[in-house]
């Protein structure tokens, strides 16, 4: 008869190899994480230089990223309640849909030269961000009770991937063009696109 040791030696061995489906579902959520907070590097790297550019009152220069903050904390709940009521995988694909708006939004304001527009655009980076802090908490739901630690830790390494891969984009597109930033916000849009397909991809409820 196996002891407490054969038990934990099969709960290792079920954390080693998760089920092929939930190991799919972990393994989308991370990309997931890792496009959202790719597009999240490039606006902490730029907002304030971009505001700063934009802003008549050079004092207002913070502003975006401050309304970014009070949207996401304000939209938390709701975007919970929401989720609740509709499904998660709905609420991702809202969250990435806002995403993909906020770089067009930030995109017109920074060609137009609208700061309020621009301030409008980051409100919206801050409701993906609502829904994105929940992608951890599916990858922990989906996956079974031994690989549920390996599965928060997968999907929050997509941090990592974002570090490097936001703060690349926005260091070699800021300057390209005649309107500074503009091809960066416009990279949102496109990592926002491909959090769509990934997040179509997923099986939740």
């Amino acid at each position: 008869m196996g002891g407490p040791d054969a038990g934990d030696a099969v709960a290792e061995a079920a954390a080693m190899n998760p089920a092929a489906a939930e190991k799919r579902t972990v393994l989308l959520l991370s990309a997931a994480q890792a496009l959202f907070q790719t597009s999240s590097v490039i606006v902490v790297t730029l907002s304030g230089l971009a505001g700063q550019a934009l802003a008549v009152d050079k004092s207002l220069a913070t502003l975006p990223m401050a309304m970014l903050m009070v949207a996401a904390a304000a939209l938390m709940i709701p975007a919970s309640l929401l989720m609740q009521r509709f499904g998660r995988k709905t609420g991702f694909l809202l969250g990435a849909l806002l995403g993909g708006l906020a770089g067009v939004t930030t995109a017109a304001a920074l060609w137009l030269h609208e700061f309020w527009l621009f301030v409008a655009g980051n409100m919206l980076v801050g409701g993906y961000q609502a829904f994105a802090q929940y992608y951890r908490f599916a990858a922990a739901d989906a996956a079974s009770l031994a690989f549920k630690s390996r599965a928060i830790a997968w999907v929050t390494a997509g941090g990592v991937v974002a570090a490097l891969a936001g703060t690349l984009i926005a260091r070699h597109t800021q300057h390209i063009g005649a309107t500074p930033f503009l091809y960066s916000y416009l990279a949102m849009v496109l990592l926002s696109l491909g959090a769509l397909v990934v997040i179509s991809r997923l099986h939740l409820v």
